[in-house]
């Protein structure tokens, strides 16, 4: 029997899925996606060996091999920057004493989620962007296993203590993080702030994110297709849902349907970015925001481009959503732990 392992969009036309027996593929026809490419693989080596689409055989065969090439790159060299400078106006209820992403989500911060995510994927270098509040971010991990262990020390000697690590709150796997903290200024905007970064970046790509939202965003996929399309920046992009229901009435005025809180068509930026350095060339200076005169010029350079996330995604933008995030984790019911 064959174990499903996951799927994703492998262009408009095609949904790649792997499974975890043999090294062949078959393409079929399936009703509204008359290409579906079914591979059967313990790796990311691919081996095309039936096309049911006549002509097709010679681009399918390149796109997968690309792929397979892109998918299985190794992420750990890379860098995820985190922008942390906001302070969380829409949000004050919980941020008056602390920068946005220090925002506590099932007792750690929405900040120490976000890392954890990146973390999954073998990302364990960061670029944190502080701002508002800034040094609450470094006092957090400077003092990590204070805040999440229990400990004994001397009082005379509060530097030597000894962490009782027994219990999975220690969370061992935070030891493995290389954080840089980088004060970007208080009122910089986005752009600037990713622009002030740019001394702590040194390879040919790296991640980059808000500092106040979750998903369970495949970041191998967006990096293939990062790499793939051949961007400067390639964003994840998002259905957002209503707040409220639609009604939609018949000509006489009676209702015909009722949906509540339906997923809106189109996309929205999800927030999870890779770039390459290029992107500092875009950035004139602290008052820049990146999602304007940035990547309005990329657009019309054609070197911005989107992978659409249709799973998991939610922002903390106000006081409504720390609930729904919190509840969601409590429940043990949280997408975004893909660790």
């Amino acid at each position: 029997m064959l174990q499903h392992i996951a799927s994703f969009q492998l262009t408009s036309e095609l949904v790649l899925n792997w499974c975890s027996i043999g090294a062949c593929c078959a393409l079929k026809e399936q009703s509204g996606n008359p290409a579906v490419l079914t591979i059967l693989a313990q790796d990311y080596s691919v081996v095309l060996c039936k096309i049911s689409l006549q002509g097709y055989g010679i681009v399918y065969g390149w796109v997968i091999s690309m792929r397979s090439k892109y998918m299985s790159h190794d992420l750990s060299k890379y860098t995820a920057v985190i922008l942390c400078g906001g302070q969380g106006t829409r949000i004050r209820a919980v941020a008056e004493d602390r920068p946005k992403p220090m925002v506590d989500v099932g007792g750690r911060p929405i900040l120490w989620h976000i890392m954890k995510i990146y973390s999954s994927f073998g990302v364990k270098k960061f670029v944190l962007a502080l701002g508002h509040q800034g040094e609450k971010v470094v006092e957090y991990f400077e003092n990590y296993h204070a805040h999440n262990c229990d400990f004994s020390m001397k009082v005379g000697r509060p530097t030597e203590r000894t962490f009782f690590r027994g219990s999975d709150a220690c969370d061992d796997d935070v030891d493995d993080w290389e954080i840089t903290f980088a004060y970007t200024g208080v009122d910089t905007m986005t752009g600037g702030r990713v622009k002030r970064i740019k001394p702590y970046i040194k390879e040919d790509h790296f991640f980059c994110t808000y500092g106040d939202g979750v998903s369970d965003v495949d970041l191998r996929l967006v990096f293939a297709e990062h790499l793939r399309m051949g961007n400067v920046a390639t964003m994840v992009g998002v259905h957002l849902p209503t707040t409220f229901g639609v009604i939609e009435p018949s000509e006489n005025g009676k209702i015909e349907l009722f949906r509540e809180k339906p997923v809106l068509p189109g996309f929205i930026n999800g927030g999870f970015f890779c770039f390459t350095p290029e992107i500092f060339d875009q950035i004139e200076g602290d008052a820049t925001v990146l999602e304007d005169k940035p990547f309005h010029s990329l657009v019309k350079q054609g070197k911005i481009g989107m992978v659409p996330h249709k799973g998991f995604w939610h922002a903390m933008d106000h006081y409504k959503d720390y609930t729904t995030l919190n509840d969601m984790w409590k429940k043990d019911a949280a997408p975004w732990r893909v660790w």
